[in-house]
């Protein structure tokens, strides 16, 4: 069994810790992408930060915010979403890039937000059944066709992000003789065209978190976890991940060998069914999962979110969504599935 300095000095190769592992290439962020599994943007907990992997000077030392940025690189993360990876959020509305395998396990929970969604709230349903009506939508479309002002629009929308439901990508449309910067609105299961074969959120969910441990090779345990204390308990006793020193690890292993499949997930972990939850002792992610959520302390999935202008410049206003389909998941899709952090921070 690996100690814990040696775990650490795997996590500071995976997840390219060191400067003379930085990224030198959209290509090796690209290779890194799909190693992990799971990048956010900036470093903020045990996730890969995909910034943090350049190593390069800030855009503005000293300085808050964007300034803090990688100075020639930051556009990095919207080429890698160019390039067909998804972009979600799923710990705390925060942007993280989302390979294949990934998303595959964020779609029954997406999907089924969807439904949850569009009945909980008379608004919420009436933008959902518009987008499936009208297809992918810009802002001014979508203001324009529903009689909404803008704030009006905003307040419908963020809630249904924030849940997955609906995603957005940055659009770049022409204006007199220059450029202006908009977004697209559209429902997930019109962004990322799954099997949408009613597989389990629950089941699903499970598989994120082992997905997100892996990924950051060792997580401290006292990070702040959005599920009952419970879950970890019970991926531990699976054998799934391992206690070791204050930190939980993925357990076996450092290659995952090849997992138990379910109908729809080739290669993905094995299942869990809502049984394996006792009594109340529900993790508060996702309602649809059999789980609470509440908007104040959700895991927040927005998955597929493009992010805003200063991001990338997609070049074309008028190019189709850039869907991603199950052929796009790697054939290891084994080996990524199992390796990505602790989502909260």
């Amino acid at each position: 069994m690996e100690s814990l300095a040696r775990l650490r000095e795997q996590r500071m190769f995976s997840c390219r810790l060191s400067p003379d592992r930085a990224l030198g290439s959209v290509e090796e962020a690209d290779a890194f992408l799909r190693d992990r599994g799971l990048l956010t943007r900036t470093a903020d907990c045990a996730l890969p930060s995909l910034y943090e992997a350049c190593h390069e000077d800030p855009y503005r030392p000293g300085s808050p915010g964007f300034a803090t940025w990688p100075a020639t690189k930051w556009p990095w993360f919207g080429e890698l979403a160019d390039r067909g990876h998804l972009i979600a959020a799923v710990h705390r509305g925060k942007s993280l890039l989302v390979a294949g395998a990934v998303a595959r396990l964020v779609d029954p929970i997406c999907r089924a937000e969807i439904t949850r969604m569009r009945a909980a709230d008379r608004g919420w349903g009436r933008l959902l059944d518009h987008l499936a009506a009208a297809g992918p939508s810009s802002i001014e479309d979508l203001r324009a066709e529903l009689g909404l002002k803008r704030q009006e629009l905003k307040a419908l929308r963020a809630p249904l992000e924030r849940c997955g439901a609906i995603v957005s990508r940055s659009l770049r449309v022409t204006a007199g003789q220059g450029h202006q910067h908009s977004s697209e609105l559209a429902r997930w299961d019109q962004a990322y065209h799954g099997s949408g074969g009613g597989e389990d959120p629950v089941a699903a969910f499970r598989d994120l978190i082992a997905a997100a441990v892996r990924a950051a090779v060792l997580a401290p345990e006292n990070e702040q976890w959005y599920w009952a204390d419970s879950l970890l308990d019970d991926l531990i006793g699976q054998g799934r991940l391992r206690r070791i020193d204050g930190h939980v690890t993925v357990a076996g292993r450092s290659r995952p060998r090849e997992a138990p499949q379910r109908p729809g997930h080739p290669g993905i972990l094995p299942e869990v069914t809502s049984s394996d939850f006792q009594g109340d002792q529900e993790p508060p992610l996702c309602a649809s999962a059999g789980l609470r959520l509440t908007m104040k302390h959700s895991v927040q999935i927005r998955a597929f979110c493009a992010p805003a202008s200063r991001d990338r410049d997609p070049g074309s206003g008028g190019r189709s969504w850039p869907h991603m389909h199950e052929s796009d998941v790697s054939r290891t899709a084994a080996d990524v599935l199992v390796r990505c952090p602790a989502l909260g921070s």
